[in-house]
């Protein structure tokens, strides 16, 4: 289910051996301590967060993540660094491919470093991050979902990535598909500028839809 530990006052879960499956955002909002039985081949906790082996997907921060630096998965999945204890200045690990939807959903990080192996980021990835002021991004990165930097009201400097040629769709197969896609920096009152580098030869559809702060595009 979703959200199953939000706001409550559990201290500690405990996966059994025989668990096989966690869906992405389930443990989001709770801060408690998660281990996993020694026998369970499928997920494990290396320095507090939990992490599906199968997929290489990083699932929750628990109690002890912010004591440890994030360890190296291939993708962040949903919701799954939204624990509001962790550090406000973030480094993810190289190998890192894909931060998931709402990844950073409502945190107060304040610097976020990306690494180069970043290709894509899911719909809402920062979302509400109202402390981030400035964000680079990796030259590789090709997808940015819908409404990735929704709220980020201090945004004020984000660099235009020179692979960047798609925006999906959150709702793919809906005939108004393409009323949820794009939109990446709507509600970023303080972005008033944006570069696109030399070498891009077309900004992807609906990707600058109600950017109400932009006031100058150079292209």
């Amino acid at each position: 289910g979703d959200a199953l530990f939000s706001s409550s006052a559990v201290e500690e879960i405990v996966l059994p051996a025989s668990l096989s499956h966690i869906e992405e955002g389930s443990l989001y909002w709770g801060d408690a301590e998660i281990t996993v039985h020694p026998d369970n081949p499928y997920f494990t906790c290396e320095n507090g967060f939990l992490i599906d082996t199968r997929t290489g997907t990083l699932l929750y921060a628990g109690a002890s993540a912010p004591d440890g630096a994030i360890p190296a998965v291939k993708r962040i999945g949903s919701r799954a660094l939204d624990n509001q204890q962790l550090p406000a200045d973030l480094v993810l690990p190289e190998g890192v491919e894909e931060l998931s939807g709402a990844a950073f959903y409502v945190t107060q990080v304040r610097s976020v470093t990306l690494p180069e192996s970043l290709t894509a980021i899911g719909h809402y990835g920062f979302q509400n991050c109202t402390s981030l002021p400035e964000l680079h991004l990796p030259d590789g990165v090709r997808s940015l979902g819908y409404r990735v930097f929704n709220g980020c009201v201090k945004l004020a400097a984000v660099n235009y990535p020179l692979s960047w040629t798609e925006c999906p769709s959150e709702h793919p197969g809906w005939s108004s598909a393409n009323d949820y896609r794009g939109s990446i920096f709507v509600g970023c009152t303080q972005l008033t500028r944006l570069k696109v580098p030399e070498g891009v030869a077309s900004i992807p559809d609906y990707a600058l839809r109600d950017s109400g702060g932009l006031r100058e595009v150079i292209l």
